[in-house]
């Protein structure tokens, strides 16, 4: 299959913020996986706030994609049609991700996504702003994203790694969800411990 990949830094310049920030959320993700049977936690569920403060802020689960080079879409894919039994699909997805997936943080692109019901007000908040800030935090750190948002459509790379991932751990998600991208301006962003 070939997709669409949004024009993207084919190696983006070093900014020590965005290593930090993937290579902690690669950690936690490696923790949910192998100690919670992949089920997500408040530390890759950020808080969504409006920069202009018009919609109230909610916590959406989000996905860390790979970059293009490092994709494993075709084997997240086989994985959920290698069988019906959803409780199989979940244990080979946990099994997967819990080895090696998330070792190499420079693997993974620093546009985080997530899934929303297409009518759905918080789907329309953020494709009206068009830009929101992201509020990560777990152990005692905690990131704060100025994010453009932008919607991918099926044939975006970003929409297929997002669907495939969660549709290992959720058998019901409907092919008609709308994918969101959340890129960070990194000079924008910060991080604060404590």
């Amino acid at each position: 299959m070939t997709y669409f990949f949004p024009n993207r830094e084919k190696t983006p310049r070093k900014v020590p913020l965005r290593e930090e920030f993937l290579k902690w959320q690669c950690r936690l993700r490696q923790i949910i996986v192998r100690e919670n049977d992949g089920k997500p936690d408040r530390s890759v569920m950020p808080v969504v706030h409006s920069e202009t403060g018009i919609w109230e802020p909610f916590q959406v689960i989000t996905v860390l994609c790979r970059n293009l080079q490092h994709s494993v879409t075709p084997e997240m894919h086989h994985m959920v049609k290698s069988t019906n039994d959803p409780f199989q699909v979940r244990d080979k997805a946990i099994k997967f991700f819990s080895e090696r997936y998330y070792q190499q943080f420079d693997r993974f692109s620093d546009t985080i996504t997530a899934t929303f019901e297409e009518n759905s007000d918080r789907y329309g908040d953020l494709m009206q702003s068009k830009t929101c800030v992201l509020r990560f935090e777990a152990f005692n750190k905690r990131y704060t994203l100025s994010c453009k948002v932008e919607e991918f459509t099926v044939s975006d790379y970003f929409w297929q790694a997002t669907y495939w991932h969660n549709l290992l751990f959720n058998p019901n998600l409907s092919p008609a969800i709308k994918v969101l991208g959340f890129t960070p301006d990194w000079e924008k962003s910060s991080e604060n411990m404590g």
